[in-house]
């Protein structure tokens, strides 16, 4: 006698399961890979100048790291926000969203401390704020105040 596969899943428990944590990855994955993509970023070894092209030097050199670490954390309130949208209302989720990211920004800022080649900077601290708050700000304009923008 052959088992479906939603009888197979039934007998062993795994469809109790399967539903729960496909809820939990559709709503949560996207967040957990930014967050990893920007630790990783902001958390490896940061002796580099050797081997940067000339460009990469000039753009820093013009304040490109910091508009690197405002966008990290525009995207990073972003997808924060999506997640807790599906409990907190719209317009608080939001503000809510961008104060975890700066939070996490100020966190891998202090993890830096102790990695070779990078340190904890005051200006990355701000242009991380800047960049998770100016979601709000931005959403909002997009929404004409109302906090909703899907």
């Amino acid at each position: 006698m052959r088992r479906g596969v939603g009888e197979l899943e039934s007998a062993t428990g795994f469809a109790i399961l399967a539903e729960p944590v496909r809820a939990f990855l559709s709503s949560h994955l996207p967040t957990l890979l930014w967050s990893v993509v920007v630790a990783i970023l902001l958390l490896a070894p940061g002796d580099f100048d050797s081997e940067a092209p000339v460009w990469l030097d000039r753009l820093m050199e013009l304040g490109g790291d910091k508009l690197i670490h405002a966008a990290l954390f525009f995207v990073q309130a972003i997808v924060v926000g999506r997640t807790l949208r599906r409990s907190v209302p719209a317009a608080p989720a939001l503000w809510l969203a961008a104060l975890v990211a700066a939070l996490y920004g100020l966190a891998l800022e202090l993890a830096q401390r102790g990695i070779a080649g990078r340190g904890l900077e005051a200006a990355d601290i701000v242009a991380n704020t800047v960049g998770a708050v100016a979601w709000p700000l931005v959403a909002r304009g997009f929404g004409r105040g109302s906090g909703q923008v899907d």
